[in-house]
């Protein structure tokens, strides 16, 4: 989760430069962060689905 968390966030800031604000991209990154800080930082993304479930 940590990944796709660091990568999330470098695909924002990337996006910000360029001028695109999207809002799919916010909600991702807030969801990978939610994850990472419930203690899902070790987990890949197939770990997702149960934390969104809970």
């Amino acid at each position: 989760m940590t990944l796709l968390a660091k990568d999330t966030r470098l695909a924002l800031d990337a996006a910000q430069a360029a001028g695109f604000a999207g809002p799919l991209g916010e909600a991702a990154s807030a969801v990978f962060a939610q994850a990472v800080r419930a203690g899902l930082a070790g987990m890949d993304d197939a770990a997702l689905l149960e934390f969104l479930k809970r």
